[in-house]
């Protein structure tokens, strides 16, 4: 086995170098870079035979048992590209081969890289290195288990909570994730970035579906209970352990000051975090999903970012209040009809536009040790738009894909 100079394996690691993928399982790596293996197999026949490509030569190289690879029954949602997605990151492959022992030369994996820059090239950008860690936690569980009165009414929660856990491994499979842990009202999951949210309300949705028929059922119905869910997104080649705990830390945060919320936490590798915290009432999965499609056609363009923090700064002093708002108000609507969209894109819905921009104003507001020097509900939005631009670059893929779509499917009408 070896080992890089100053690397350190606990027991898990150890078991990875050595198992020989007898029981595989999907890396964080893989997860990272999954948009772009979706996009790749479903945009251009060119960028589709590039990837069968790669396939071919990494199941050579598996079938010597050098390379992991991905059992399709139990992870059918990563067929497309069966393999650690370190393969598909060039400045991975002296890792792959201390963890392989593939040739240094790389003639085993001679032309890879040339294919993956062909379909980078074709989607706009290379794979992904960021993937989400989704925790989930029922709200006051203890609580309204303690208002049951009988055997019977307990066998009955228990199996409501059972039914939502196999609903849960569905829903992330179905996400392009992997389920880690689903017992009861608890859930943990590695996601790819580009569906962690969308992911995280039908998880919701399912966990209030089978709450609200269980109360049905009761004879004094009680209070319903609800779900929080924190999303941490960090870099793959981050230990699991930080990944985990920046999770933890988002739940957290989803859970306070008032439960049924949905936190987004996400760390860069210069260690720095910007978070975002919002209750489900407030449709805040929503909002930031039109920032992501906003940012992604050009509508809002990334660079306003760094003028919305500004106008945080001459706000600073204002007082809250109806004419402060409407004031900010009118400021955004100036630096974004001034930056305008990209051209060729539809004209934006101003009305539907702006209604977010009031929604996510009156939301709350951000707070951190420098608070003080900053609008706190401009900063808010600042926030959810600096997570939303970088959510974009990774879900263009899917979006250039569609747009690929359209256009083939006009060149052959």
């Amino acid at each position: 086995m070896s080992l890089a100079d100053g690397e350190h394996l606990d027991v898990v690691g150890m078991t990875k170098r050595i198992g020989g993928g007898i029981r595989s399982y999907p890396s964080t790596c893989r997860i990272a870079v999954d948009p772009w293996v979706r996009a790749a197999e479903l945009c251009t026949l060119g960028s589709k035979i590039h990837l069968g490509v790669l396939r071919s030569v990494c199941s050579a190289i598996s079938n010597e048992r050098k390379l992991v690879k991905l059992d399709r029954k139990r992870w059918p949602q990563y067929q497309d590209f069966p393999f650690d997605g370190s393969v598909l990151l060039s400045s991975r492959y002296r890792d792959i081969y201390r963890e392989t022992e593939i040739g240094i030369d790389f003639s085993e994996i001679k032309g890879l890289p040339d294919k993956i820059e062909k379909i980078s090239k074709e989607l706009g950008k290379g794979p992904p290195p960021y993937l989400a860690i989704l925790f989930a936690d029922g709200d006051q569980m203890g609580k309204i288990i303690s208002t049951m009165t009988s055997a019977n009414m307990h066998r009955e929660f228990s199996k409501t909570l059972s039914g939502f856990a196999g609903m849960a491994k569905g829903i992330v499979q179905e996400n392009g994730g992997c389920l880690v842990y689903s017992g009861g009202d608890d859930v943990l999951a590695l996601l790819p970035v580009d569906t962690c949210i969308k992911c995280a309300r039908e998880l919701y949705n399912a966990f209030s579906t089978l709450m609200q028929d269980q109360n049905k059922d009761e004879e004094k119905p009680g209070p319903l209970p609800t779900l929080s869910v924190g999303i941490s997104i960090g870099h793959f080649i981050e230990p699991l352990e930080d990944l985990l705990e920046w999770g933890r830390g988002a739940e957290k945060a989803a859970k306070n000051p008032d439960r049924n919320g949905l936190a987004i936490h996400w760390h860069t590798r210069s260690s720095s975090m910007v978070s975002v915290r919002s209750q489900w009432s407030s449709r805040f999965d929503e909002r930031m999903l039109l920032w992501v499609e906003s940012f992604s056609k050009g509508y809002i363009p990334s660079r306003i970012i760094y003028d919305l923090r500004q106008l945080a700064l001459e706000y600073c002093q204002w007082p809250s209040g109806e004419s402060t708002s409407r004031a900010i108000c009118y400021d955004l609507a100036r630096l974004l009809k001034r930056k305008r969209q990209k051209k060729g894109t539809k004209e934006v819905d101003w009305p539907a536009l702006m209604s977010a921009i009031v929604a996510a104003l009156k939301d709350g507001v951000y707070e951190d040790n420098v608070s003080h020097f900053y609008h706190g509900s401009i900063m808010r939005l600042s926030n959810e738009w600096w997570i939303a631009a970088r959510l974009s670059e990774i879900t263009n893929f899917m979006t250039r894909r569609a747009t690929d779509q359209d256009v083939m499917g006009e060149e052959a009408s």
